[in-house]
């Protein structure tokens, strides 16, 4: 199997992840595989305490099982926000979501928590919304060869002002196709405050997919833009 795509999860079989955990990679030659590979890998691992590694785009996610005894302050990291409220999470398991805001280099914010009630509703959750897909080791571009860019053969076109989503865009297959700029017109007709444009496209349907349903072009774009 070619290593064309990869994605990097971490998982424990302690509920709060503080017991050790151990971070997995997994690889797909298409993104429709990886996330077969991921589902399988994780009904057959049944970890207790499982996330991504997170990005700006899809944002953190993670995991717990509670027994009845996990206490929300038990869910709280370094560096970020206490998960609000107190008390016993009842048994089941739970997702906490956190973002990390354009213009911030993975400075998380707590954004929610939930209950998703048995293992199979959570990692069908995990697939729709958690799973990074990146370059693997295997990686060969289909739009890259001797000329240069061959953009007749991308499938999507997106544009980003961010520098660090760019960064991310990239890891998940994006191209830098151009950069445009946007500004105000003066009053000599000169383009003033000048703000850089990355224009990006990606050569495969599905991985580009996955970035358009992540979490950061339905919601935090337009908070955050």
């Amino acid at each position: 199997m070619q290593r064309q795509w990869q994605t990097l999860i971490e998982v424990s079989d302690s509920p709060e992840g503080y017991m050790g955990t151990e971070k997995k990679c997994i690889y797909g030659e298409t993104v429709d595989v990886l996330l077969s590979a991921t589902l399988a890998f994780l009904r057959e691992r049944k970890p207790l305490y499982f996330s991504n590694i997170g990005d700006h785009v899809a944002g953190r996610f993670q995991y717990y099982y509670s027994n009845g005894e996990l206490l929300r302050e038990d869910l709280s990291d370094d560096g970020v926000e206490m998960v609000r409220g107190k008390g016993a999470l009842s048994e089941g398991w739970w997702c906490k979501v956190q973002i990390a805001p354009p213009h911030s280099l993975y400075q998380y914010e707590y954004d929610g928590l939930g209950c998703l009630e048995n293992f199979e509703r959570t990692i069908q959750h995990f697939i729709r919304w958690a799973v990074i897909p990146e370059k693997g080791p295997d990686y060969q571009s289909k739009v890259l060869d001797d000329s240069g860019l061959r953009l007749h053969l991308l499938q999507r076109i997106l544009r980003e002002k961010d520098e660090h989503v760019v960064n991310d865009l990239i890891r998940r297959g994006w191209y830098i196709v151009a950069l445009e700029h946007q500004g105000i017109l003066g009053t000599k007709e000169e383009l003033v405050n000048r703000q850089a444009i990355f224009v990006l496209g990606h050569p495969d349907l599905e991985a580009a997919q996955k970035t358009f349903d992540a979490n950061y072009y339905h919601t935090y774009l337009k908070q955050y833009r």
